[in-house]
């Protein structure tokens, strides 16, 4: 996102926001009317990333996501499905609602993946659920929390048995 964050500055569309003491960059929208220009850059550039993934990615980085696929449709199978848990695959995200949501209920507490259609087959043991699904409840977690949760199953540890079944984000 950066790469795009910066060429968007350049265009004048995006200021760069640096805060004190933090180690993060933030993005602001410049407030001009930019708006028109945005969608013209849209409309030029749709025909430059035609052949490219779902989200005008590359061939590799669209092979590290069939990797990655490929990956937690072995750790959903092994660490829930076949230990009597939860997953579900959802169209929840208001973001991005056109990418399906796993949703898969751990030892360790909830993870969740957007997952690319055309990696779909890989979870055909996974239901496609309605939006409104309770197993389809994303729990709140981030990026690190989900990556402490699959730390914790790699170490065989345990938040122990759920309290209710299906119910994701209640110990």
């Amino acid at each position: 996102m950066y790469p795009q964050l910066r060429a968007m500055a350049k265009l004048g569309l995006v200021q760069r926001i640096r805060i004190p003491d933090h180690r993060c960059v933030y993005w602001q929208r410049v407030d001009n009317e930019t708006d028109e220009a945005m969608n013209e850059l849209f409309d030029q550039n749709t025909a430059e990333v035609a052949g490219t993934g779902p989200a005008g990615d590359s061939d590799q980085v669209r092979a590290l996501y069939r990797e990655r696929a490929h990956l937690v449709a072995a750790l959903v199978r092994a660490a829930v499905l076949d230990v009597g848990r939860d997953a579900v695959i959802a169209y929840n995200d208001p973001d991005e609602p056109r990418l399906p949501v796993l949703y898969a209920d751990t030892d360790a507490g909830q993870i969740s993946w957007h997952i690319n259609p055309e990696d779909l087959p890989l979870f055909a043991a996974v239901p496609v659920v309605d939006p409104g699904d309770p197993r389809a409840r994303w729990d709140g977690h981030d990026k690190q929390t989900a990556l402490t949760r699959l730390r914790t199953l790699a170490a065989g540890q345990s938040r122990g048995p759920r309290a209710v079944p299906g119910q994701f984000g209640r110990r």
